[in-house]
């Protein structure tokens, strides 16, 4: 009987972003954008955070832990209502205390549980932006492309 030949089969999960210098400048100029609307925002979650503690603040709240105790609800400008301090209500379900409640439900919540896979972008080498501008000047240099 002939040897059975063995085939392998490889799958790259990596997309080449730089199969041209055109591709290239264009991914780096991508990469640069969100890596400045990175920066911009979290600039802006700063300036938000700061500008609604001194506002509570204002209204003579007291920050414990990550939460603001304080008994104002409104805050107003030369009568003008500013800024209004409400709640929101959610119901959050207790599976475990369900669960450590009923033990024989254990195995029906098995059935029912997955995981849920979030896709998420990240830029590992945006830490080093000088490894980015060397890789697509490398690739101009190859090419012979100018910058």
């Amino acid at each position: 009987m002939p040897k059975k030949a063995k085939v392998v089969v490889e799958v790259s999960t990596t997309k080449v972003l730089d199969s041209t210098p055109a591709e290239a400048k264009k991914a780096k100029k991508a990469l640069e954008a969100l890596a400045h609307a990175k920066k911009v925002k979290a600039e802006a979650e700063k300036v938000y955070a700061k500008a609604q503690a001194e506002l509570y603040e204002m209204l003579g709240y007291t920050k414990v832990g990550s939460s603001w105790i304080g008994i104002a609800q409104e805050g107003t400008i030369a009568g003008v209502p500013v800024i209004v301090i409400g709640t929101q209500t959610r119901d959050d379900f207790d599976k475990e205390g369900l669960l450590k409640a009923n033990p024989h439900l254990v195995e029906v919540f098995a059935d029912f549980t997955k995981d849920k896979i979030v896709q998420v972008m990240k830029t590992p080498f945006q830490k080093n932006e000088a490894s980015l501008d060397e890789a697509v000047a490398t690739l101009l240099a190859l090419t012979g492309a100018s910058k």
